[in-house]
């Protein structure tokens, strides 16, 4: 009897969380994750992005602090470009994909909050002046925020921002 509840306790808890040591983005533009215990996983490429083109590489790729999820950015073949445009940000976290998609193309991502959370920066391809922000909790895959910038009267300034939004700039600014 204890070892049937023994059993039944243990397949109720699951396997223990993956812990991601690495992730690597490789000369054809897959992923490679390494895992804490020495494991390598390499995860599908995503399917076609609406009607334009497949998946064909990947940047800024990130292990978060907690290192319970790492995550990268998926480029798809675009019609009106001469390049890949960062449509999907793909997050694995303890084991399931999770793909966070905008309004636009991301251009910049970081973990936030420890790694619980995500933020995005999007703007349209060429610099256009629609800038959109997003912030999504990793575990449920939800998007908790966004913001999109007003500028006062000098362009520059922009009231009301969030700190989520500054700590994704300052992290962009840092990058570079």
């Amino acid at each position: 009897m204890r070892l049937l509840l023994a059993l039944l306790v243990a397949s109720l808890l699951g396997s223990p969380a993956d812990r991601y040591a690495d992730v690597t983005i490789n000369a054809d533009g897959s992923v490679t994750v390494g895992t804490e215990d020495g494991r390598h996983l390499t995860p599908p490429r995503l399917a076609p992005y609406a009607q334009d083109g497949k998946n064909v590489g990947a940047e800024q790729a990130a292990v978060s602090p907690d290192h319970q999820s790492v995550g990268w950015l998926a480029l798809f073949e675009n019609c009106c470009t001469s390049y890949p445009l960062p449509l999907t940000l793909v997050i694995l976290h303890n084991g399931r994909s999770h793909s966070f998609e905008g309004i636009a193309p991301i251009w910049f991502w970081s973990f936030q909050n420890g790694g619980e959370r995500v933020a995005t920066r999007e703007e349209a391809p060429h610099g256009g002046e629609r800038i959109h922000y997003d912030l999504w909790d990793v575990a449920s895959g939800k998007r908790v925020a966004d913001f999109t910038p007003e500028y006062d009267e000098d362009g520059q300034t922009r009231p009301n921002e969030p700190a989520w939004v500054k700590a994704l700039d300052a992290a962009e600014a840092k990058s570079r």
